[in-house]
């Protein structure tokens, strides 16, 4: 709880500068480390991207797995793979609503049928990654849509960061945010000690 309020309290403070970055590849690269000083703090971040694959869950495996019983912590699919699947909405279940099947998570889909379809996430560096994040990006909230897009993302999901690899080390808590101006979607960190908020977009 306290961990939830301190993310939605940065939400309204969230008019903080961090640092610029250029894509890697998902290799940590020193000479894209940048320093950028606020008003109250030194921030010193490399530039990361990363990527996961999608695995399908068994009906067995997604046992304990429940999709959101709120239909606004539903998106619209937009990635042409998985509408060609005939996936047509999708939502976020984070590690601490999954089971020893999905230990980082994992995305729900609602079928044309109506059915269900639950695909955890699993680590891929590679390009060829189902879903491929970019490097971390400052969160600027431009109009009010964008806030409450961001308010509704982490009434949906906010979690705490379990994985302890880079880049995620430097994080606290999350949430799956879709904002207006994205394809995709994305994951929206706190960064430990600052309290300020970057984005890791879906890049494909």
């Amino acid at each position: 709880m306290i961990a939830a309020v301190s993310f939605l309290f940065v939400l309204v403070a969230v008019a903080v500068s961090l640092m610029g970055c250029t894509d890697t590849g998902g290799v940590a690269d020193d000479s894209a480390a940048t320093t950028t000083t606020t008003t109250t703090n030194t921030i010193t971040t490399e530039c990361h991207d990363f990527g996961f694959d999608l695995v399908d869950l068994t009906s067995s495996e997604s046992e304990g797995l429940t999709a959101p019983a709120d239909p606004d912590c539903f998106y619209s699919v937009t990635i042409d793979a998985l509408l060609d699947a005939g996936l047509m909405n999708y939502s976020w279940i984070p590690h601490s609503k999954s089971n020893e099947n999905a230990p980082s998570g994992a995305f729900v889909y609602k079928k044309a049928d109506g059915t269900l379809l639950y695909k955890k996430i699993v680590s891929n560096p590679s390009s060829d990654a189902a879903l491929q994040f970019s490097c971390q990006k400052p969160l600027v909230l431009e109009t009010v849509q964008h806030t409450e897009e961001l308010s509704k993302g982490t009434g949906c999901f906010n979690d705490t960061v379990s994985l302890a690899s880079k880049p995620f080390v430097d994080y606290s808590t999350f949430a799956w945010v879709r904002f207006s101006t994205m394809p995709a979607g994305g994951f929206v960190y706190q960064l430990k000690g600052t309290g300020a908020l970057v984005v890791h977009e879906v890049s494909s």
